[in-house]
């Protein structure tokens, strides 16, 4: 596949240029995953598909998140805990690559303060904490 034009992303359909800010199958998967259904038949398929072919589930995007920064950014604790179980290999120290440079855990105690839109902000970072071993420092 041939590079995109980057001021031409808008004529492009939205699938490329997720591609181009290089979200793999599996941030694509975590990004439109749908809370209302609850329904992980789309995510169970790349899950199977990225063991199959044993590709790295903690690749980064373009501004360094994994699958699971962005499900912590979607602020769904059924997501973020359907990753920690299902998917092998997750990497809880890795950090993103601007801002805060913060590890899915520190970036979920932070966004739990900033944005208490939703239950589940409450959740996720204890929900991931219950996967840290006891000896590492969350912040």
């Amino acid at each position: 596949m041939g590079k995109i034009d980057p001021g031409r992303w808008w004529s492009t359909t939205r699938y490329y240029y997720y591609l181009e800010e290089g979200f793999s199958l599996l941030h694509m998967a975590v990004h439109y995953w749908d809370h209302r259904e609850d329904n992980f038949d789309m995510l169970d398929l790349v899950l199977s598909y990225v063991r199959t072919k044993g590709l790295d589930p903690n690749g980064k995007e373009q501004n360094g998140y994994t699958a699971l920064h962005l499900a912590v950014i979607r602020g769904h604790a059924r997501l973020v805990r359907k990753l920690l179980q299902d998917v092998e290999g997750l990497d809880l120290d890795v950090r993103s690559e601007t801002g805060r440079r913060e590890t899915a855990a520190q970036m979920a105690w932070r966004l739990s303060g900033e944005m208490s839109d939703r239950e589940d902000r409450q959740e996720i970072p204890m929900i991931l904490e219950e996967r840290i071993p006891k000896n590492v420092a969350i912040c």
